[in-house]
Parts: C-alpha cells; structure tokens; sequence
C-alpha cells in the first residue's frame, strides 16, 4: 500500500513540474504560455494567465481572456480580462537566447462559486475574431474542515476491523487577490490541485 501511495505522489510531482510548450496564435504575434494544457487547477486559488508578445507588428492586436465550461456552451464565461495589456515598454522585455519579447501575466483568481469540472481559457484577438484555446480541468478545493473528518473516518473504519485507529489535522492556504507573482501563482495553484488528488488516493486507499 505505501508502494503505491509513494508511485502517486511520484507521478503528481512529475505532472507539476513538467512544463507545456507556448501556443503561438494564428496571427503569429503572440505566444500563450499559461495556463498549462490539460493541468489541474483548484477553486478559489490563482489561474495564472501568461502571454508573450513577439517581435513583430502588434499594433492592431486587441486581446481579451475568458474561462468557459468545456461541457456547458450556455453557461456565461468568465471574463479574466475585456481587454488585455499589449504594450512593448522596458518592463516587460524579456529575451531567450536572441529571441525577444515581452511578458505579460494575470494572477486570476478562480471563483469560488464556479463548479467543478473541464474548461477552456480563450485568448481571443477581436481585431481579426482568432483565438487561442487552453483546455484546463478545475477541482473543488479541500477545506481545512474536509482533511480532518476525512482522517477520523478511515481511522475508524480501520478500528472496527481490528486494526488501529487514526486521527489528522490541516489545511491548505488559500491565494488572497492577485498579489502573487507568475512563478508562485503557478506553484501555489499546481501544489493546491497536487494536494486534491492525494487527498483523493488517501480515500481510495483508506
């Protein structure tokens, strides 16, 4: 049993740190970055939202970010931003090798009455109606209050048949507004959606 318990914490480090390679819109002009294809992501935590702005003409590029229900076209998306910063100034250079370009990030945070389930994050340039689709998968959050009676009821399950019992505490921190930077959002968010699937292997082994 801690055979597998250890193989599934192996594989949920492995799938947050693996990195997703940029998305280049049809136009060219920009690359998506973040969030991660087909990555977890939790209720009320940071979905960062990373573009790159490449060295050709943006002039005309009017950007806005959405998060949609993958499985439900009527729902209302989520407006991250009605119209995103495409500006080239100094603060926002950055070069790789003798490639330059210039970031640009939003720290969104994830409603907490949003359900659970498969989403979409659309880039979308209004000046030319092309888009860029990011499919992620949103989790229900483990409140403080869940990890514990999750722990009584295994421990007692494992009592009544003659085996010790067992008891736990915590919680996960929470992201308050949009104050983290692009690599924390990230970590905090993937350890968050790392921190359900455990809790979810502890259940199915206890």
């Amino acid at each position: 049993m801690k055979s597998v318990l250890v193989a599934a914490l192996f594989a949920v480090g492995v799938l947050a740190q693996s990195p997703n390679a940029p998305v280049t819109a049809p136009q060219k002009n920009y690359n998506v970055t973040r969030p991660y294809a087909n990555y977890p992501y939790v209720i009320g935590q940071i979905l960062p939202c990373v573009y790159d702005l490449l060295n050709v003409d943006t002039s005309s590029l009017q950007l806005t970010i959405t998060l949609s229900q993958a499985n439900n076209a009527s729902a209302p998306p989520y407006v991250i931003t009605n119209n995103a910063d495409v500006s080239k100034t100094a603060q926002w250079l950055q070069s790789s090798g003798n490639v330059s370009f210039w970031e640009h990030q939003i720290n969104y945070n994830i409603p907490t009455n949003a359900t659970a389930g498969n989403y979409v994050v659309t880039y979308t340039d209004t000046s030319t109606q092309t888009y860029v689709k990011i499919p992620i998968t949103i989790n229900a959050a483990v409140s403080a209050t869940m990890i514990p009676s999750m722990a009584s009821a295994s421990g007692s399950a494992s009592a009544s048949s003659g085996g010790a019992s067992g008891s736990g505490t915590g919680a996960i921190p929470q992201a308050s507004g949009n104050s983290l930077s692009g690599a924390s959002g990230l970590r905090l968010s993937i350890a968050a959606g790392a921190v359900t699937a455990v809790a979810g292997i502890f259940i199915a082994l206890f």
